[in-house]
Order: structure tokens, then C-alpha cells, then sequence
């Protein structure tokens, strides 16, 4: 934390008038050319003030575009004038379209009794401020609104102390926070950390300090009013993004400053006034997602909420040993950078499609003309990625193995990522699943990010009919249709469903989506996904090993399935032959399936239904459905 000057907030401009000796003045703060949000927190009961509403949450301007600190008391409240001619002399203010009309808002203090009772800021005063804010002429003392301020004044003004208008301010990291004040008080001024009083009310001999609140208390039987001629006035600077809502609770908790170091304070004749006003952008966005244990201090966050680097304001609820009462507080955290953050890498696509969409989907030609005994080696490289440089650990895992040699000197993974694949020649068409991780770094503070790899070594059998993308990737919110075939045949008995052997695996769903990692069969385990996703289309009677609930045709026949809207999914024969995923149909245990889906489409190029028969003889593609909720 670092001490900074008032005047280092962006868009923010501080300008001061006086008549010394009339003993009177007023600070014009300006908050640039398109406003500030503010807000606004009186605890004292006798605020002379101007466009106080315009502050409250509910009121509909969200922005005002000064605030007037004078002396005066509310004969002061005329120097606003000044400050709204200025601004609208330079097009600043509210639209209404024949002008713009300025926010000003202003509190004033009590001051007529220090010099010329009939000296008062006024609207060419207040001009004056404005003008001099240009230069920014603000200095802390005996100026602007503090010019006539004073202190301890329960005995008399013979008793009292002069005061004035002060300011400080910090900065963490990116967040700026200060407070600019004019002390006005009754009471005394004491020191919060020592407890020792430095201002107020002076003894007879004007050398030592009475305790006000003790005076106070002896005097109580005394007819005269005792709380008059006071009020101290601050504003409360930030350059975190935040709103009216929050600006006034932030002015709030300000008000316990006051507390701290002023006795008595908040009288009913005081008119102690905080304003609070955001000038910046540095976010707060973790309000509301962080939360601090009473007992412990421990904090503990929302899953998956990110923030940029800087220092965020969390309004946390907090339990004070000398209180049974909980009380809100502002938490200030501060967020750096992980130096091993990176937010992805890809290994593109050779199907010349957008990689941000279909990323990681392969597809290579087999060595030779049909399925051997052969193997087929393939590299990929990363296409994409953020590493900068930095030293990166792989690891390649396997999702579905059927067409891999999975033998660690088959397929693995070199050190700059670069996947080097064997292909079994004997499961040619097979889709290959794999999931390579990608980590940067060591202990808590190492990052890792995963990606799939959908990769496929295909013959002339598969060139029949040719998906591009290879993978349909859906939303299972929204569902939709994958992109149409090439179907190099005669489409007019072109035919295409599906058959039994249909495999899922959860990639990032629940626990309770349960891979099955063998054909669907009668004997598949009931509590497997894909078993109870057939039990939301058949009901209490699951008959495991049909096609139907994802066949465009009957069982039994080449006719259209009757009733569609019922299907899981299937590919559009009446059509153009996409895949059709319909919906919040993929869904178990209150969450969307998150994986992958994999199968066999046999079909047939001359129109005979038999041929799709699971029993016969089948020329068949591998096609795969990637539920994924993020896309």
C-alpha cells in the first residue's frame, strides 16, 4: 500500500474559493465530462444539502457530474448555480435536447459565526472553484469549504479550535481509495490509533483540551441548545466499479470513521454527510461469489469464477467479538497473476473448418485398400496455444482405445505436445477418443487444461458418405442438426440408421453418467447411461439392445418411425440425412449428459431396409455425437 495525492483519480477535478475574511468558502469536486455514479449517507439531523434524492438507488440518474462542499449553512446551498452555468457552458450535463442540464449535488456546513455572518459562498464563488479546478488549486487546511470549519465549540466559540479541509489517499495494487474531508464538529478530534485527542474543546487557559463528551454530560440540565453550528462533511473517492447501491453502503461504513474519531458525532443538529463516488473501472465482480467463515476467517468461493488482476471490494458478513450481531464489511482482496495460467491450446483440424468451433478432429486415409494387419502412424502437432514459451508437461489418456496401438511406445506424446498415433489397420474406420493434458508448473499453483482429440483412419468404405465435421458437437440444451453428408451414390436408395453397438462416456458430466465402454446389449448394466437414457424413451420395460430410440425407420420396416418427437436423436432420412439431436432430451439426475456418444450407422446404397439389419451383412460408418453443455 502506497500513499497517493487526492488528485491521482482519473477524471476527477478539485477546485477551491475562499473569502477569508469573510471566513467562508466551498471545494468544487467535477467528475469529468460524463459523470460518476455516487452515493450518499447523512447521519447527522440537521443537513442543509441540494439534490440529495438524485443519490438514492431507486432514483433514475445514475450518474451525477459534481459535488459542491461549501460553507454558509443553507444560505450557501446558492453557489451550485455557479457550478451548473459552468457545466453547461461546456456541454456537460443531462441530455434533454435544447440543452444539458447538470447533476450537482451539495452539503454545506455551518460557518456563520466565525467572521462576517453575511459572507456566504454564492454562485460566482462557487464559478471561481470551477475555474480554478482546471489548474487544480486544491490544498488541505484553511480552503475551499474548510476555510471557516472549527471544532470542539460545546462551550463557545471563545473555546473552540480552528480546523479545516483535509484529504489522504492509497493505493493496491490497481485500487485507488481516498476520502476528502471538511471537519466541521461539536466535538473533538482524537487520534484512532492512539485514542489521544488532538483537536477540540480548550480549557480556560486555551492550552489544554477539555473532553467534550464529559462537559456534555455535566451540563445536561443546561436549557440552551448545545449542538449547533456544526456538521462535517467528506466524500469517499474509488476507482472500483461500482453502483449507486453499493456507493451508498460504501459511504455507510465511512461513517464509522467518523465514529472513530470525532466525539460527540452524528447529532441531531449536525449535518455529518459522507458522499461516495466510483471514478474507475476496476471491477468488483467477485461481490457476492466469495464468502468469509465467522469463526475461522476462512474464504471460500463460487466453483469456476475467474477475475482479472487487481484488488476487488467483497462485501462480506462478519461476526465482532463484541457483538452477537453480524455486520457487513468490506473485504479487500487482492488477485495477481498465476504465472503458469494459460487458457488453452488445440490441435486444430484437417478438415478445413473454424478451429474455435470444430477444433481436434482428424481424419487420414488407411495405408492399402482394406482392413489388414497393418498399423498406420500418425503426427499431429499443436496448432493453437497460449504457453508463452513456458516449460509444459503432456499426457495423453485414452477415452475410446479400440482403433489405438495403445502400447506407450505405439501412441504417446512428445514434450512440445506433439501426438504421435499407431492405428490398428484391422479397426480401420474407428473414431479414436483421447484426451491430452497439458500442465504448467508445480505444487497449488500449477495450471492444467485438457483437450479432446477425435481422430479417424478411414478407406473408400467410409468415403461413401462423408460428414464434415466428423463429430456432430451439440448443446444437449438447445439440440440441432449436424452439418449435411456428401453421399457419393445414388440418393435416391441411399438408406442410413443405426445399429446396436453404441458407446458413451462421460467427459465432464456427473458421477452418475456412467460410461459403458461395451455394446449396448440386454445384459449392460441397468445403471449405465446409456442404459437409462433408453429408459426415458421405452419406461419401466427396457429393451437394451433396440435401435429404435434413435431410428429414423420403424423396427420392422423401411417406413418412418411413427412418432419422432418421442426419438433421442436420429439421422433425417427425409431430408438430407444430418443428425438430428432434439432438445433436453440427453438428461439424467437433473444434469445434461457432457460426453461422448459413438456408434455404428450401417446403411446401404440400393434401398434394401434388410441390409440395415443389425444380423446381416452391413457396410457401416463410425459416427460420434459430442454432448457438450459450454458449446
Amino acid at each position: 500500500m502506497k500513499e497517493i495525492p487526492i488528485t491521482s483519480f482519473d477524471n476527477l477535478q478539485i477546485g477551491q474559493a475562499e473569502n477569508t475574511a469573510g471566513g467562508t468558502g466551498c471545494t468544487v469536486v467535477l467528475l469529468g465530462k460524463d459523470g460518476a455514479p455516487a452515493g450518499l449517507d447523512v447521519r447527522g439531523g440537521g443537513p442543509a444539502s441540494r439534490e440529495s434524492e438524485l443519490l438514492k438507488p431507486l432514483a433514475a440518474a445514475q450518474v451525477i457530474h459534481a459535488i459542491v462542499l461549501a460553507g454558509g449553512s443553507a444560505f450557501g446551498l446558492d453557489a451550485a448555480g455557479g457550478v451548473m452555468r459552468y457545466l453547461e457552458e461546456r456541454g456537460i450535463g443531462f441530455d434533454v435536447g435544447v440543452t444539458k442540464v447538470p447533476l450537482v449535488c451539495q452539503s454545506d456546513l455551518f460557518d456563520l459565526t466565525v467572521a462576517d455572518a453575511r459572507t456566504r459562498p454564492d454562485a460566482a464563488m462557487a464559478y471561481a472553484a470551477c475555474v480554478n479546478a482546471e489548474i487544480g488549486n486544491y490544498r488541505d487546511g484553511n480552503h475551499g469549504a474548510g476555510t471557516g470549519a472549527t471544532v470542539g465549540k460545546l462551550l463557545g466559540m471563545e473555546h473552540c479550535m480552528k480546523s479545516g479541509i483535509g484529504s489522504y489517499a492509497v493505493q493496491v495494487g490497481d485500487l485507488k481509495v481516498g476520502a476528502l474531508v471538511a471537519v466541521n464538529a461539536v466535538g473533538d478530534v482524537y487520534d484512532f490509533e492512539t485514542g489521544r485527542e488532538v483537536a477540540g474543546l480548550r480549557a480556560d487557559d486555551g492550552k489544554t483540551f477539555l473532553d467534550s463528551e464529559r462537559v456534555l454530560m455535566q451540563q445536561l440540565d443546561a436549557p440552551q441548545e448545545k449542538f449547533v453550528g456544526n456538521t462535517t462533511l467528506g466524500i469517499l473517492f474509488t476507482n472500483a466499479k461500482l453502483d449507486k447501491a453499493r456507493l451508498c453502503k460504501a459511504a455507510g461504513m465511512a461513517h464509522d470513521g467518523y465514529a472513530r474519531a470525532i466525539r460527540p458525532v452524528h447529532t441531531s443538529m449536525d449535518g455529518d454527510s459522507i458522499y461516495a463516488v466510483s471514478l474507475g473501472d476496476v471491477p468488483a465482480a467477485l461481490a457476492g461469489q466469495l464468502t468469509v467463515d465467522e469463526a475461522t476467517g476462512e474464504v471460500s468461493s463460487l466453483r469456476g469464477i475467474t477475475a482479472d488482476p487487481g484488488v476487488y471490494q467483497i462485501p462480506v458478513r462478519a461476526s465482532n467479538m463484541k457483538s452477537e450481531t453480524p455486520v457487513e464489511v468490506m473485504l479487500a482482496l487482492t488477485v495477481t497473476e498465476n504465472p503458469n495460467m494459460f487458457t488453452t491450446f488445440s490441435y486444430g483440424n484437417n478438415l478445413g473448418l473454424d478451429w474455435t468451433t470444430n477444433a481436434d478432429q482428424h481424419v487420414f486415409d488407411m495405408v492399402g485398400a482394406s482392413n489388414n494387419s497393418t498399423n498406420t502412424d500418425v503426427t499431429i502437432p499443436v496448432a493453437h496455444e497460449d504457453f508463452e514459451g513456458r516449460e509444459v508437461s503432456f499426457r495423453l489418456n485414452y477415452i475410446h482405445n479400440n482403433a489405438f496401438r495403445t502400447a506407450a511406445s505405439a501412441s504417446y506424446v512428445e514434450e512440445d505436445g506433439t501426438l504421435h498415433l499407431r492405428f490398428r489397420n484391422d479397426r480401420v474406420g474407428q473414431i479414436g477418443v483421447i484426451r491430452v493434458d497439458a500442465t504448467i508448473g508445480t505444487g497449488e499453483t500449477a495450471i492444467t487444461r485438457s483437450t479432446y482429440v477425435f481422430v479417424k483412419i478411414q478407406s473408400d468404405i467410409d468415403k461413401v458418405v462423408v460428414y464434415n465435421p466428423m463429430v456432430f458437437r451439440v448443446n444437449p440444451r438447445t439440440g440441432g442438426y449436424s452439418e449435411a453428408p456428401t453421399i457419393n451414390a445414388d440418393k435416391s436408395n441411399f438408406m442410413i440408421s443405426l445399429k446396436r453397438n453404441i458407446f458413451y462416456y462421460n467427459l465432464n458430466g456427473p458421477a452418475s453418467h456412467i460410461s459403458n465402454s461395451t455394446a449396448l446389449s440386454g445384459s449392460s448394466p441397468t445403471n449405465c447411461f446409456i442404459y437409462r437414457m433408453w429408459g426415458t424413451y421405452f419406461g419401466s420395460t427396457v429393451n437394451a439392445g433396440s435401435r429404435e430410440p434413435m431410428s429414423y425407420y420403424s423396427t420392422t420396416s423401411a417406413d418412418v418411425a411413427p412418432n419422432l418427437t418421442a426419438k433421442l436423436g436420429y439421422i433425417d432420412c427425409g431430408t438430407d440425412f444430418r443428425m438430428y439431436i432434439p432438445a433436453n432430451k440427453w438428461m439424467l439426475d437433473g444434469a445434461y449428459a457432457n460426453g461422448v456418444l459413438l456408434f455404428q450407422a450401417p446403411y446401404t446404397t440400393t434401398g434394401t431396409f434388410s441390409e440395415l439389419d443389425a444380423s446381416g451383412t452391413n457396410t457401416f460408418i463410425y459416427m460420434a455425437v459430442w454432448f457438450d453443455e459450454n458449446f
